[in-house]
């Protein structure tokens, strides 16, 4: 059975000196660590005022973790990039795809080149051979915030929504088409804030380098890029279903379908506001509000099908609607974690 250290377990802090205080460590936690008189110990004061101690070659190590993948001819293309996403995702910093045999092929190369480009913020082929690529992850810390990663992540996704829209009043289905394009941009953000995350939570010094306060911060980050994922996905949907729609609908059914997604966009943007400046009646008072979109919807609904459109019309403006409805409820989901990580600022605990 595994060995380990009680959580229980207290030491007293001894004076030493004049003005010196010391306190020792486990000696199961030397021997494990494989530590010995002399190696230098890094120590760092945490935001509750906690202590961790890093042994320096652990530090050392960490700034620059190397995976490889090893890849043959008739491995399949995506499930190589997923490897490498996986790998970018639990924050490794230099990413090398090698071939077993002789050379990678051109598909691998140029699909490899692709997804890096569209998918992983940070990341460059930095070195390339006719047998390797190397992948590097430029992008520092410090660079791109949490915070600032998750506001251009709703940037656009918001922008994505309305243009989705826009494009619905005369059926711009070249405009829907960029939406589509448009999405992995959403995709990339997101990727790069759980990379952000999993690094804070596999090593505790990151947690402000990143831009968080503390750990609990962490999950309803989470959530709230998956909300906004979500959002560019449903803006995808609308996209597509304008684009299989003949003919514009009328300017009357329009303006409602516009002032009910224009109710939607209010309600995401108010919910990320209220998540990143910690606003817990802000999320309060969008939660009330939230409890009018079905009504609003049902009207919607009820008011297209009475104009008696083409089978195909009205299946693509149901779908529209549906989508719309699921854009506003991903709000629902941010301004819940915001509530949970603010009730105990405005309750007596």
């Amino acid at each position: 059975m595994k060995e380990e250290l009680s959580t229980d377990e207290f030491r007293k802090i001894q004076l030493t000196g004049r003005s010196s205080y010391i306190v020792s460590v486990p000696k199961k936690w030397v021997t494990k660590l494989g530590l010995k008189p002399g190696d230098p110990i890094a120590i760092k004061m945490l935001e509750d005022s906690s202590l961790l101690l890093t042994p320096k070659r652990f530090l050392e190590k960490a700034g620059r973790k190397e995976a490889q993948i090893i890849v043959s001819p008739e491995d399949n293309i995506q499930s190589i990039i997923r490897r490498i996403i996986s790998l970018y995702v639990i924050s490794y910093n230099i990413i090398r795809v090698k071939s077993k045999e002789s050379r990678l092929t051109p598909l691998q190369r140029a699909s490899i080149k692709d997804a890096v480009r569209r998918k992983l913020i940070g990341a460059e082929v930095v070195t390339e051979s006719p047998d390797e690529m190397v992948l590097q992850i430029l992008l520092g810390y410090p660079e791109l915030s949490v915070q600032n990663a998750i506001m251009r992540m709703f940037t656009i996704a918001s922008l994505m929504h309305k243009d989705a829209i826009t494009a619905l009043r005369n059926l711009d289905k070249e405009m829907a088409r960029s939406i589509i394009v448009t999405d992995d941009e959403v995709d990339r953000f997101d990727l790069y804030i759980v990379r952000l995350l999993k690094a804070a939570i596999q090593d505790s010094r990151l947690i402000k380098e990143v831009g968080l306060k503390n750990l609990r911060e962490c999950l309803g980050y989470r959530l709230a890029t998956r909300s906004l994922e979500r959002v560019a996905d449903h803006s995808v949907k609308i996209a597509e279903n304008i684009i299989a729609m003949d003919k514009p609908i009328d300017d009357a059914l329009y303006q409602k379908i516009l002032e009910y997604n224009s109710m939607a966009s209010k309600l995401l943007e108010d919910s990320i506001n209220a998540l990143l400046s910690e606003n817990y009646n802000l999320a309060d008072n969008l939660m009330s509000r939230l409890e009018g979109v079905s009504a609003v919807e049902k009207n919607l609904v009820e008011g297209m099908l009475r104009q008696k459109f083409d089978a195909k019309t009205t299946s693509s403006l149901r779908l529209i609607l549906e989508s719309s409805k699921r854009i506003a409820e991903c709000s629902e989901d941010i301004a819940e974690a915001t509530l949970n990580r603010t009730v105990e600022k405005v309750s007596k605990v």
